[in-house]
């Protein structure tokens, strides 16, 4: 049949929170497909750094949701972080919802309402009620030493959206208040956080050669091929 297409609308917009909103906060990465017809050499080769195709007047095609759960073991790591007085705080690159379901899925957040978020620069309250904090990366920048004592003292926090240079700055800001702190990491985006960290740990099995480069220790994974 012939192609069809409907405008970008009120309705559409809300279809697509919608649709975005429930795959996040069941844990999922979403990630939105766009098309666009243009004319081009059959020999062409399309590359990022080159930019030779079209990023504009795209057509919106689908939302699709990926599951990338958290190992088994990880909930008891963090088990035994927090009865041993270690603060597990995650910092990830996935939106503010996503991030939230994986933390409260391995324990890191205890509570689904007890978690105060810093979406925006107009987001701000009483910090004093919660338990837990959920940051957006764009947050990470124009916060004050206040809030950053807050963060610390809450049993668990997720920074979603960040870039690698807000990693860094995490990582600065919690060793300016006397924290000793380890990160994990294993790509080449990681590096500057592990460098810059009390103890850098990056992971062999999937690791970049730049992170591992950066680390004090590289954990050697067994990894089992009994499905569970």
């Amino acid at each position: 049949g012939e192609n069809f297409q409907s405008p970008v609308d009120d309705n559409f917009r809300k279809r697509f929170a919608s649709t975005n909103e429930n795959f996040a906060t069941h844990g999922k990465r979403v990630l939105a497909v766009c098309s666009r017809r243009f004319f081009a050499s059959k020999d062409e080769i399309f590359t990022e750094e080159d930019g030779n195709y079209p990023t504009t007047d795209l057509n919106f095609v689908a939302l699709f949701g990926i599951m990338d759960p958290p190992r088994e073991q990880v909930p008891m790591a963090i088990s035994k972080c927090h009865d041993a007085g270690v603060k597990v705080f995650m910092v990830t690159g996935d939106q503010p919802l996503t991030g939230k379901s994986i933390a409260i899925q391995i324990g890191l957040l205890k509570n689904t309402n007890n978690v105060q978020l810093l979406e925006n620069e107009t987001t701000e309250g009483d910090w004093g009620p919660y338990d837990g904090a959920l940051i957006h990366g764009c947050r990470v920048d124009g916060m004050t030493d206040e809030q950053w004592k807050m963060i610390a003292s809450k049993s668990g926090a997720v920074f979603a959206r960040t870039s690698p240079s807000q990693k860094l700055e995490i990582v600065c800001r919690f060793q300016e208040m006397g924290y000793i702190v380890a990160v994990t990491g294993d790509g080449v985006n990681d590096a500057p956080a592990l460098k810059q960290a009390d103890v850098g740990i990056a992971i062999d099995l999937k690791g970049s050669d730049v992170a591992k480069e950066s680390a004090d220790i590289v954990l050697k994974w067994m990894i089992s091929s009994r499905r569970s």
